[in-house]
């Protein structure tokens, strides 16, 4: 069984070419949005973790990383897409 939504959390996970993405995203109440995605490589090599925290505001954010020097880049490339399609997804269905 897969639960895709529960008091305004939501799974989310995605598979291209080169990765294996799954998180969670939980909306606040007051439209703060809390997003942690872990990232794996095809063949099940580590990628890294992000967080990202936009807070009700709207005006900031908070954005961290945990993984290998190597993978800082691609990570955080990667992250950014994630990000903005959710983003994109909130705007439009919510």
């Amino acid at each position: 069984m897969e639960i895709t939504k529960q008091n305004e959390i939501f799974n989310i996970k995605e598979t291209t070419d080169v990765y294996e993405m799954n998180g969670t995203v939980s909306r606040e109440m007051l439209g703060g949005i809390n997003m942690n995605i872990n990232v794996n490589k095809i063949g099940g090599d580590r990628l890294g973790d992000c967080f990202y925290n936009r807070y009700s505001d709207n005006a900031n954010v908070h954005f961290s990383m945990n993984c290998a020097e190597e993978n800082r880049i691609e990570l955080a490339t990667y992250a950014t897409t994630v990000i903005d399609s959710v983003l994109k997804y909130f705007e439009a269905n919510i």
